[in-house]
């Protein structure tokens, strides 16, 4: 049990700019991390839940075991950071760079996916019936032995401003990439550490970008994201999953500021009118054998049948 005792956190920051147009950042961080009320003491609840499961290689519908876990313990953190920040344009163009570093020991982290490799580090969590079929799966918080993280993120931003002071038009474009350097999962003493980036699915390299236009009373901001493949090992065949390059669209009107009458008392005072679309090419995660061929349950439609969305909403202040 954690107990009441405080956490105890030490920490510090180091910052240095010998030009006006550079500036230089680290920090180290250590700090005691514990279970949360919930993690330890929510109800138990249990559901029946549809997944893949990869030793069999079919989807199965074992019953889900969620709620607090009161046996977690407490555990600690160590984050590294450093970085850059050139300005060579002052604000018009900003370049970064930064690498950050992360060890957790006995930290609390949900349950993963059911890969090979978990259920192999806990054979207490999953219950199989006598022709191996999934039966139950206790998926509560559970607490690892170490996690340690580290990657490498640039970024450069550009902002333009132009026109009249009163009403400017502003600009904005970002671009940033994070490379996933190192993210190795040692759930318990004595069994081999899992490289998350090498089979466990996750993506060594993510892009997102960003375009933002706007004045007093209109806007339009455009977002796009992309991540390399990962790749999970199976029990007999490994699975590529590739996750889709998503666009979102957002605008916002409001006519009173647009057309700058907001002492106007009438039915377009205070109104806002603003359109999201999420997901706008309608992307999905592919999952596939290394021959091509879709597991059963990784079709589109069981992937994300929501796919596109589009929200519309009007506000009015009375």
């Amino acid at each position: 049990m954690t107990g009441n005792r405080a956490q105890r956190r030490f920490f510090g920051n180091l910052s240095w700019s010998p030009w006006p147009v550079v500036q230089f950042r680290g920090s180290i961080d250590h700090a005691e991390i514990g279970p949360s009320f919930e993690q330890l003491d929510a109800p138990v609840e249990t559901v029946v839940n549809r997944i893949f499961d990869y030793a069999r290689q079919e989807v199965a519908e074992p019953v889900w075991i969620t709620g607090g876990n009161p046996s977690l313990l407490r555990g600690e953190r160590r984050d590294v950071s450093l970085a850059a920040m050139i300005r060579p344009l002052g604000q018009i163009l900003t370049l970064n760079i930064g690498y950050r570093r992360s060890v957790t020991r006995g930290g609390v982290t949900s349950f993963p996916e059911l890969t090979p490799a978990i259920e192999a580090a806990f054979p207490e969590r999953v219950t199989r019936d006598g022709e191996g079929r999934l039966v139950t799966v206790d998926a509560r918080a559970i607490n690892i032995a170490r996690n340690m993280d580290a990657d490498l993120t640039t970024g450069v931003t550009f902002r333009l401003v132009s026109g009249n002071r009163a009403d400017p038009v502003q600009l904005s474009a970002s671009l940033n990439h994070r490379w996933r350097l190192k993210n190795m999962l040692l759930v318990r003493p004595g069994l081999p550490a899992i490289d998350q980036l090498g089979a466990g699915g996750q993506p060594r390299h993510n892009l997102s970008a960003q375009l933002s236009i706007g004045k007093r009373g209109l806007g339009l901001n455009l977002a796009a994201n992309w991540s390399a493949p990962g790749r999970v090992r199976g029990a007999a065949e490994d699975f590529i999953f590739r996750p889709p390059t998503t666009f979102g669209l957002s605008a916002f009107v409001e006519p009173d500021r647009l057309f700058a009458s907001p002492s106007r008392k009438g039915v377009m005072n205070d109104f806002k009118l603003s359109v999201d679309v999420d997901n706008l090419f309608n992307g999905y995660r592919r999952v596939t054998r290394v021959d091509g061929s879709i597991p059963a349950g990784f079709s589109r439609d069981e992937v994300d049948p929501l796919g596109r969305t589009v929200r519309l909403v009007l506000r009015k202040k009375f």
